[in-house]
């Protein structure tokens, strides 16, 4: 099943797109656009995101804090530090 994430303000690495599209199938990203000329299908789901920012593709992947230890510093010491405690 298709679905169109619509109307949100699409960030990428190169550029910002007020109202734009993102049309997603089998949840991967099939295209990115302004909204006006996004082809879809009568089938497709639409989600309304007016006022959202979207970001396609962006994984946040981060750790604050494991085990007791901070692991939020500049290096990787403190992630090193945590698994050699076990």
């Amino acid at each position: 099943m298709s679905l169109l994430i619509k109307g949100g303000t699409l960030y990428t690495p190169r550029q910002e797109i007020p109202d734009a599209s993102i049309l997603l199938d089998a949840g991967k990203i099939l295209a990115v656009g302004n909204s006006d000329s996004m082809p879809i299908e009568k089938t497709t789901e639409t989600l309304q995101v007016p006022g959202h920012r979207v970001i396609p593709g962006l994984i946040d992947v981060h750790l604050h804090g494991v085990k007791g230890f901070d692991v939020s510093g500049p290096g990787l010491a403190q992630v090193s530090t945590m698994f050699s405690k076990g």
